[in-house]
């Protein structure tokens, strides 16, 4: 597998979340990176964070690998997970056995990255979005808590505030580098073009009301997830179509559940990424030169 030196140009990197299903993000950000083409500013919500935070590991040979390993370990992924630790994804399983057992992965090089990362999840006192960034020393806890999914996740307290799943409020990570002026933004999407959510989620709602009912403006902000989500949709398309981004999406759905185990479905969702960037990379190449 070749792997270019990087190319000499600013960018900001955008990932969204879904799940298992932004296996499809990674294939897109490791073709990326095996391309040589390195971004100074990642950002992303819920297992977009994840994706962002392996992208920028100082070397990510062996990352689609550990992925694929640490999704079908239950020890990580699974409904036992929430009856013993509160959360269906036990983050402090998957640091505690990368650092022990996969010498190939090198956190701290994450940590002492030079790009600007951001962790997007959701202030539940608030309602609102809150950043986790490297230039904070509980970054690894702000990507749990932008996986903290809700109705199958206990908040996740971070500094005497509870945060959960930052899609709740910002599922397409977008919006924040262009506030701050950034003028080249690659969008990753777990989404196909246009792709918006239906139904009113009422029984979702209901058990959100029950477990998070001290948390008013998140349980607000909840009921009116689905809505904000195709409002962002309209938002993304109208950037695009301004050329204020660059957005990258599968070009069939990716059809895997929030914790997929299947290692073969995760490994051909990570091929559609693979597969979508190369044909999308002269368009991206071109994109980055203007």
């Amino acid at each position: 597998m070749a792997y270019n030196k990087p190319m000499k140009k600013s960018f900001c990197l955008a990932i969204q979340g879904g799940g298992t299903r932004a296996s499809f993000c990674l294939g897109v950000v490791l073709a990326m990176r095996e391309a040589g083409l390195m971004a100074d500013y990642v950002i992303g919500t819920s297992a977009g964070s994840l994706i962002g935070m392996m992208y920028l590991l100082k070397d990510s040979r062996g990352v689609e690998d550990a992925f694929i390993d640490y999704m079908g370990n239950k020890q990580f992924v699974g409904l036992s997970n929430v009856i013993k630790n509160g959360s269906l994804f036990n983050f402090s399983f998957f640091y505690e056995d990368i650092s022990r057992n996969r010498r190939e992965i090198d956190i701290s090089s994450f940590l002492e990255s030079p790009a600007k990362y951001y962790a997007v999840a959701t202030d539940c006192e608030e309602g609102k979005p809150a950043y986790f960034s490297l230039d904070e020393g509980d970054v690894l806890r702000g990507i749990e808590a932008s996986c903290a999914l809700p109705l199958f996740s206990r908040p996740v307290e971070i500094g005497g505030r509870h945060y959960l799943d930052g899609g709740t409020v910002e599922s397409l990570p977008f919006h924040k580098p262009l506030r701050e002026g950034e003028k080249k933004i690659v969008f990753v999407s777990s989404r196909p073009k246009g792709f918006k959510k239906e139904g009113s989620g009422r029984s979702s709602k209901l058990a959100a009301k029950a477990m998070y009912g001290k948390y008013p403006k998140w349980k607000e902000a909840f009921v009116r997830s689905i809505e904000s989500y195709n409002e962002e949709v309209d938002e993304l398309l109208k950037a695009e179509e301004e050329g204020k981004l660059f957005a990258i999406y599968p070009e069939v759905p990716i059809s895997l559940g929030v914790a997929e185990t299947d290692r073969f479905r995760l490994l051909g969702a990570i091929y559609e990424g693979r597969k979508t960037f190369q044909k999308v990379l002269p368009a991206l190449k071109e994109y980055l030169r203007q």
